[in-house]
């Protein structure tokens, strides 16, 4: 598998770890993308944009979570990362 098809599919992963090992949902996975043309760039985006900050999960862990994401994103300076991870953390968290 290519680096990019690679990126794509672990992207996939991270939001759905149970179906990494399953390689009939691989291959559906693999035939939606080609079906709908989807672009690698706007899946990273969305993943992005729907990343928050799960019950129990740590801000260390989360943190890690969105830099997992961020490395397949445009290079933004710490500044802007730093608020973006603050705004997706959980209110309990903040306070």
């Amino acid at each position: 598998m290519d680096k990019a098809c690679r990126a794509r599919w672990n992207a996939y992963v991270r939001i759905n770890p149970t179906k990494e090992d399953d390689y009939s949902h691989f291959l559906g996975w693999t035939r939606t993308l080609v079906r709908h043309n989807v672009s690698f760039e706007t899946t990273v985006y969305e993943e992005y944009e729907r990343a928050t900050q799960r019950n129990n999960q740590s801000p260390v862990d989360f943190d890690a979570y969105l830099s997992s994401i961020e490395r397949e994103l445009p290079e933004v300076p710490d500044s802007v990362q730093a608020n973006r991870f603050y705004a997706k953390l959980t209110e309990d968290v903040v306070q």
